[in-house]
């Protein structure tokens, strides 16, 4: 599948590459730890954080703390 159009609108609203990946991997397979989502992203956790951070200010995901 071609996910570069999706990643070319989202650069239009705000989000950078990572991010962009980041909440694509989201939407397509749910719920994921900063773990998971540096594994799968290959991004460090580090970064990973920041990116939640940042698409949670902008109200595209939310935090499930169980």
């Amino acid at each position: 599948k071609n996910i570069e159009p999706v990643i070319k609108f989202l650069s239009q609203l705000g989000l950078d590459f990572l991010e962009s990946k980041v909440y694509i991997l989201l939407l397509e397979e749910g719920s994921k730890t900063i773990l998971q989502i540096a594994k799968q992203s290959k991004h460090n956790r580090t970064g990973v954080y920041r990116i939640i951070d940042r698409l949670k200010s902008i109200g595209l995901v939310e935090e499930n703390v169980n």
